[in-house]
């Protein structure tokens, strides 16, 4: 029995239990600074001008998904495969296209600061996935507190100088200022070269070419999570109305919370199965935490929401609801970071297909049926139907037939 505990203290203090513990820690301190600024800024705001500046956040966060094109994610996967000549080309593609995109909302919304809330967090994606795919594990949460917390100083300083608009200023310059930190790190580590023969093959994008299938598919999975993250809002206000779509946030807030687990996860798992390195441990340590967790809250929620949120009391159904989502969203984590590893995108192309085509039909649906408790239900269906979309068709593509 002591030799079995004297096991268990050394496994988590391992080198294979501290590394996703370092991205762990970035994405949960980052959730709760994220968290804890956007209460202090909803008993200081209006709820009109609250809900505006969520509005605009949540456009370019999508305008920022879609241009990203999931080039993050493959340069992980490339980067930590010692094929760092992709990157270079990645970010020349993703600074064009993060341009494009938000000089395409400014104009469409009249509004130029969310165009630099686009550029500033593809940026700062980009900088980060670099850093995950030469395994820069500890310094991770380091830039994603200094992230949450300049982004929080920021907005409540400048809101107070410049109203609303201030809250946008301060999402702009802090990703747009780490990201521009993160980039001239990476040139003074002697990986920029200004050779013109180099130069001219980066302009060619050679390499994002052939790994064009590759990134398509994996683009599925962030349009995914870019849907699951900000179609909603678009999609609930204008069909149940504001009320609703507050009350349904409050249990969507408590799912991205929980979402540090999966997330964590992909981050971890995806340089280190790229570069044949097998964690079933941790995978079976992050599924166990993610059905207590689940579990945890599902009990909890009801007692936390009529202490501290008496006012969303209508949502405690729904909010123990959407807790039980993380638990399908840790299985498609788990699942799709072996798949972007071994480049066999095609599953996560119709995992994520399967999921992006099932959410809204079931927001109308269950929405109009069974009201907020129906929106919730149909986070966690279409989860459930993309995880089982993975496990059967993963044999089929893994496995030799």
């Amino acid at each position: 029995m002591g030799l079995n505990i004297f096991r268990l203290i050394r496994l988590l203090f391992s080198k294979e239990v501290k590394e996703p513990f370092y991205i762990a820690l970035g994405n949960l301190s980052s959730s709760i600074l994220a968290a804890v600024f956007w209460l202090v800024m909803a008993s200081i705001i209006e709820p009109r001008v609250y809900g505006e500046v969520n509005y605009y956040i949540a456009i370019a966060s999508l305008a920022a998904a879609l241009s990203l094109l999931a080039l993050d994610t493959t340069s992980t996967s490339l980067i930590a495969k010692g094929k760092k000549h992709f990157f270079r080309e990645a970010l020349l593609l993703e600074s064009l296209l993060s341009i494009t995109a938000a000089v395409t909302i400014s104009l469409i919304f009249s509004n130029a600061i969310i165009a630099f809330i686009v550029i500033g967090t593809n940026l700062l994606a980009m900088m980060l996935a670099y850093m995950l795919g030469i395994k820069m594990y500890n310094t991770y949460p380091i830039i994603a507190i200094s992230n949450r917390a300049i982004q929080a100083i920021l907005s409540i300083i400048l809101y107070f100088v410049m109203g609303s608009d201030g809250i946008l200023v301060g999402f702009a310059i802090s990703s747009l200022v780490l990201g521009s930190i993160l980039l001239s790190k990476f040139r003074l580590n002697g990986d920029d070269n200004n050779d013109q023969k180099k130069i001219t093959q980066v302009i060619k994008l050679n390499n994002i070419k052939a790994k064009k299938k590759f990134i398509l598919s994996t683009y599925t999975l962030h349009l995914a999570g870019a849907k699951l993250l900000f179609i909603d809002k678009i999609v609930i206000a204008p069909m149940f109305g504001f009320e609703v779509l507050g009350l349904y946030q409050l249990g969507f807030q408590l799912l991205m919370f929980l979402a540090v687990i999966p997330s964590s996860l992909l981050q971890y798992l995806v340089p280190e199965e790229s570069s044949n390195t097998e964690r079933r441990i941790v995978k079976w340590l992050g599924l166990m935490l993610c059905v207590i967790v689940a579990l945890v809250f599902y009990l909890t929620s009801p007692f936390l929401i009529n202490i501290f949120f008496p006012k969303y009391v209508d949502a405690i159904d729904n909010a123990k609801i959407m807790s039980l989502g993380v638990i399908p969203m840790t299985i498609n984590s788990i699942i799709v970071s072996s798949l972007i590893a071994r480049e066999k995108s095609s599953v996560v192309l119709l995992g994520s297909l399967v999921y992006i085509c099932s959410l809204i039909p079931l927001f109308i649906l269950l929405g109009n049926i069974i009201g907020l408790i129906g929106l919730g239900l149909s986070v966690v269906l279409a989860l459930s139907l993309q995880t089982i979309t993975l496990i059967l068709s993963t044999r089929y593509i893994i496995k030799p037939s």
